[in-house]
């Protein structure tokens, strides 16, 4: 087995959320509790596909299998799996049918945005003092970095890799001088990891 956290390549995980998961997924109790709460059938559909993914990726992280990956069921994700998993950094986002999610040894953020919504992306950008204005790409483009910063901790000197599809873009932050290993699932089809800009 691998050791995860000697690991330099970041994982970056893509998912198309479709009518099932690529593979069964063990829930524990708490994780089966607050899908059932979940309300929202997009919310929940969300939820259950990001989990699968970080569990996905952890598993590929460490070289074990997927059901012996454990997760927090509340809060940020915590790694409860084999020894070293817990100095594994996680991130996680969706929108729409778009899961992405990041496993690293060190400070990592990702975010995805669905494209195709109609809005006035001058006034967001404005609203959202991002810094720039113009179009849906270009307001995207610097939302989903703020995120992907926010979420890496605003740690200093990462890499900025963006990916982008006709359906979605963006972004992720993770350690110098490693290149992401790119996992698609669930019919999501590879992109260019694209440095910096």
């Amino acid at each position: 087995m691998q050791n995860p956290v000697t690991r330099s390549s970041p994982l970056l995980g893509l998912l198309r959320i479709g009518t099932s998961l690529p593979s069964p997924m063990d829930w524990t109790p708490e994780e089966d509790a607050r899908f059932r709460r979940m309300g929202a059938p997009v919310r929940a559909a969300q939820y259950q596909a990001g989990r699968w993914l970080l569990r996905r990726l952890c598993a590929a992280y460490a070289g074990v299998p997927m059901d012996a990956i454990r997760l927090n069921a509340e809060g940020a994700p915590v790694v409860t799996g084999p020894a070293g998993l817990e100095f594994l950094h996680l991130s996680l986002s969706h929108s729409g049918d778009w899961v992405v999610a990041t496993a690293c040894s060190g400070p990592a953020g990702v975010d995805v945005e669905r494209l195709g919504r109609p809005r006035d992306w001058p006034g967001l950008a404005g609203h959202l003092k991002l810094g720039v204005a113009g179009d849906e790409n270009t307001v995207l483009r610097a939302w989903t970095e703020t995120e992907a910063r926010f979420k890496a901790g605003d740690a200093q000197d990462l890499a900025l890799w963006r990916f982008e599809s006709p359906d979605y873009l963006g972004c992720l932050l993770a350690p110098r001088g490693v290149v992401p290993e790119l996992h698609c699932f669930g019919g999501a089809a590879p992109v260019d990891l694209v440095a910096g800009g």
